[in-house]
Order: structure tokens, then sequence, then C-alpha cells
């Protein structure tokens, strides 16, 4: 898609920035995967937000009414007050998240078990973190499941390392906390 910001204000800034990632993220990344994911699991989505009427009229708007310090979607929140609970209107933003903890633990314990037993990425800490995750001390995943892929990637294409190249974690990448 080609980029115009052209007819657009130029007066504002971050009405500008908002544009150009209306333009290019959103198509580009977000809506791709909300469309691959979507179609894997045999359903439709829809993005009402990106109706042609509510964008005509949301697009020229000031940015001051989009985003006041930093907060988004004022205008959503103060058009649900009343009809959705205060407790839904101020929670924190939430994604669409894989449930890769109880893949860690289910699925996909042979594999992680198999691979991360001795992996060449971390291995310093990693079967700890693996042990702390299946016993329900720590939630570790965001951890294991890139250094699982690592493993993935390493047996695929048949990467090894030497006991004295193997990669530690100088770093401290691995201990921080979630």
């Amino acid at each position: 898609m080609a980029c115009k910001l052209t007819g657009f204000p130029k007066t504002d800034p971050l009405n500008r920035i908002l544009w150009l990632d209306f333009l290019t993220y959103l198509p580009d990344n977000l809506l791709v995967k909300v469309d691959r994911g979507t179609m894997l699991a045999s359903i439709e989505a829809r993005a009402p937000y990106l109706d042609r009427h509510v964008m005509e009229l949301m697009i020229p708007a000031p940015s001051r009414l989009k985003v006041h310090r930093f907060t988004t979607k004022g205008i959503l929140k103060e058009a649900a007050r009343g009809l959705v609970p205060d407790a839904v209107i101020h929670r924190r933003k939430r994604g669409l998240s894989v449930p890769v903890a109880g893949w860690l633990n289910g699925r996909l314990a042979p594999l992680a078990d198999r691979l991360l037993a001795k992996p060449r990425f971390g291995a310093d800490r990693v079967p700890q973190l693996l042990a702390e995750h299946r016993a329900g001390r720590a939630n570790h995943a965001r951890r294991l499941w890139p250094i699982l892929m690592g493993e993935l990637w390493a047996e695929q294409w048949k990467v090894e390392f030497d006991d004295a190249s193997r990669w530690t974690d100088p770093a401290g990448a691995l201990r921080g906390t979630e």
C-alpha cells in the first residue's frame, strides 16, 4: 500500500503519526495476523471501528480526542461509561495471546523435555526454569518459548556447539522476573 500523507492536517504531528500507523502497521501487520489466525480457527473476525463512516468521522478529529497523555481510546471509553462496568473501561489492554504456558506442560511437554533437558541456548538456567514452570511455581513460558524455538531451529539445521562455545546467558536475560 502506498503511503500518502498529502491532504492530511500538517499542523497535528500526532495525527500524522497515527495516520502513518493506520496506512502501514495496521494493514501490513495487525490485520494480517488477525486474518490468518481467524482463518486457521475457521472463524470470521470483524473490525467495526474500521467501518468507513467511523473512519471518516475519526481520522480528521483532533489528536487530543484520540490520545490524552498516555491514554488511548478516550472517546470510546466515554461512550461506554454507564453501559460497561468501570472495571472493564479502566483495565489494562490485553492482546490475544497464545497459550504457550499450557502447551509446555501439555501437548508440547515431550518436545520441551527432549530439547530443553540439555539445551544449546541458556544451558546454565533452562532446565531449572522448565522444572519451576512444570511444578507451577512460576510461569516461565515467555523465556522458554524462544529457547525452544531456537532449539528446534538448531535441530532442523543440525547446528551444534562445542561445550566451550555453548551459550550461557552472560547478560542474565533468563534471570529476570515475569
